[in-house]
């Protein structure tokens, strides 16, 4: 199935419109459930509309500013309570997946990577644990290659999981920005979504497929048992659709 994600298009937008044009175009949509679209907030608006549009719905849970790798206990807290939260009510209104980022470095943390994962790895777990008996599965995602983020590798991502039924959202941008494509795809069997954008392999623009050095040929191959969702991440809608022309002809090789 291919989805759409784009905070820059769809965020700003009334919930019912963005609802109309991504039905008009997608099958599915994930939702970045921050600023207009906070999850929590609404609510009885998502539960009047789903009912109107067949669209399969997923999530992407908090990040500006959210940071469950924080050395600030207090700060973690909050980060936790704010995702657990959305994923919470994005279950409630049958979603199936949820998109989580790991922990980011502060100028405290800089000098202590491992803890910072450390911490990432038991919210990870407390994540995990708030989630039993739900519907909806959970992925983290790779970060693309910034100074400020973590589990840019698959080691570190497979780390912060480890001992938990949490998966992976492979995003194929990011891992163009750190080299680590091929390392990601050993383990696709535990991909829950995988998104999609270009890039020329230094800066994360988020570009539209095909613009960038991604060799999406390649990539979707080998994602050739790959049962999950197909997410594009652009910065414009345009660049959605785009992106949506170009991947249709490479699945239907």
């Amino acid at each position: 199935m291919i989805s759409v994600s784009s905070y820059a298009a769809l965020s700003p937008l009334a919930l019912e419109e963005a609802f109309k044009l991504v039905s008009r175009d997608f099958d599915g949509w994930e939702i970045v459930g921050e600023g207009v679209h906070t999850i929590t907030d609404i609510l009885p608006e998502l539960e009047r509309l789903i009912p109107s549009y067949d669209l399969q719905l997923s999530l992407h849970a908090p990040f500006s500013d959210v940071n469950i790798g924080s050395f600030n206990s207090r700060i973690r807290e909050e980060a936790l309570r704010q995702v657990i939260e959305a994923i919470q009510v994005a279950d409630g209104v049958g979603m199936k997946t949820a998109t989580v980022h790991p922990g980011f470095f502060s100028p405290l943390s800089f000098s202590s990577p491992k803890k910072v994962l450390d911490i990432t790895r038991e919210s990870i777990r407390l994540i995990d644990s708030s989630i039993q008996g739900l519907g909806i599965k959970v992925g983290v995602e790779n970060m693309p290659n910034m100074v400020v983020t973590t589990c840019h590798r698959v080691q570190d991502l497979l780390y912060v999981i480890d001992g938990t039924d949490i998966g992976i959202c492979f995003d194929v941008g990011h891992a163009n920005t750190t080299g680590e494509t091929e390392n990601f795809l050993q383990y696709s069997d535990r991909f829950l979504n995988v998104h999609l954008h270009d890039n020329d392999g230094g800066s994360d623009p988020h570009l539209p497929m095909g613009a960038g050095t991604v060799d999406f040929e390649s990539v979707i191959g080998e994602l050739s048992d790959y049962t999950g969702t197909f997410v594009l991440e652009s910065r414009s809608y345009d660049d959605a659709l785009a992106g949506k022309a170009f991947l249709e002809k490479l699945l239907a090789r």
